[in-house]
């Protein structure tokens, strides 16, 4: 990368350097892994033009989907490497709004891990998986990905039931993650079936890996708080927060959320001691003081069963609280990766500030 003097001071701009290879560039071409590129059909180009924000980062070449647990509507295993080399020095990271916690499961593991979601489902699913791992696989490869199977599981868990048995919860929401129609997640959908792609393959395949995602998140604390009160109790120097919230006038569109309030959300982020990125697509107001860093890409979220190839052009801003320099890249050449990822269990090194316990 090359850094050049922006017009603000503050904000470098950066071009890519056309000699560098990009140490994050990944090539995934896993079959599971198709249905989330159907779920959100983004392409991550090279850009070469100045933002109007004065910055502009073209990030690593991303060749296909990296991994993630499941698909999700928003989930962030396309620009998960691009956020990763943004990420500075930390000793404890936490995830704010986990989700499919497709950045944590990339990068590599930090000294402290939080994943963080107010929904109850997420929450389960990962305490399940982490806790009795071969149990859920079992079952899992004995479900058949069959519509009539999806038409009920779907009914109940829009219903709100949810089973007793914790292995049959995680079980089911697991499924839905790929039987339900373009990974549709606030309301219910179709049966996700096709004459190009063997769908029942890919869950298989999905449900096979859950395996390395066990072992990854066996060091990680599990939460289900409010974002304040999580950024209360893991404030301190040496915490880095990522946060993907709710993106402008989209929450209540893709995800199972009420109305999210991004100005008390911004109030809470200028409090903290820590250093944080968020994601966002169009800024809500005083994030403009902070670095900004951009990319382009195309996007087709579906948002409508009837209209799944509906597109719109956006740019990912990732927002952060400190200089572009303290960055650097987070991904070590000698990880240890999950297959096909450009990381996900290799140890960073703890901050050399540290003085703080476990």
């Amino acid at each position: 990368m090359v850094f050049l003097a922006s017009v603000n001071p503050r904000l470098p701009i950066i071009v890519p350097d056309p000699n560098e290879s990009p140490s994050n560039t990944t090539s995934n071409e896993s079959p599971e892994h198709d249905i989330e590129h159907e779920a959100h059909r983004e392409t991550l180009p090279k850009t070469d033009e100045k933002s109007k924000r004065g910055i502009i980062t073209a990030g690593p070449k991303q060749t296909a989907v990296t991994t993630s647990v499941f698909p999700y509507p928003g989930g962030k295993s396309y620009l998960a490497p691009w956020i990763i080399d943004h990420i500075p020095s930390h000793r404890c990271y936490v995830e704010v709004f986990g989700g499919s916690a497709a950045v944590l499961v990339t990068k590599d593991e930090s000294h402290i891990e939080v994943y963080n979601d107010r929904d109850g489902d997420l929450v389960q699913f990962f305490t399940t998986l982490r806790e009795r791992e071969d149990e859920l696989v079992e079952w899992l490869q004995q479900t058949p990905y069959a519509r009539e199977q999806h038409e009920a599981w779907k009914r109940a868990f829009y219903d709100g039931e949810r089973p007793d048995d914790p292995i049959e919860r995680a079980g089911r929401f697991f499924y839905l993650r790929y039987s339900q129609y373009a990974a549709k997640y606030r309301t219910a959908s179709g049966f996700a079936a096709a004459n190009q792609r063997n769908k029942a393959r890919k869950f298989r395949n999905a449900t096979e890996h859950l395996h390395e995602f066990a072992g990854r998140f066996q060091n990680v604390q599990i939460e289900n708080l409010d974002y304040a009160d999580l950024m209360a109790q893991y404030d301190g120097e040496q915490t880095f927060f990522y946060a993907d919230p709710p993106y402008v006038d989209e929450g209540d569109i893709l995800y199972r959320h009420g109305e999210f309030d991004h100005e008390r959300f911004v109030e809470t982020l200028r409090e903290l001691e820590g250093r944080w990125a968020v994601s966002y697509q169009r800024l809500p107001e005083h994030l403009d003081e902070y670095t900004v860093v951009e990319q382009d890409r195309s996007q087709f979220m579906n948002k409508q069963h009837d209209d799944a190839s509906r597109s719109t052009a956006a740019t990912e801003r990732l927002v952060m609280n400190y200089e572009i320099e303290e960055t650097g890249r987070f991904q070590r050449g000698t990880q240890t990766t999950l297959p096909g990822t450009g990381g996900g269990l290799g140890r960073s090194e703890p901050s050399d500030r540290s003085d703080q316990g476990e």
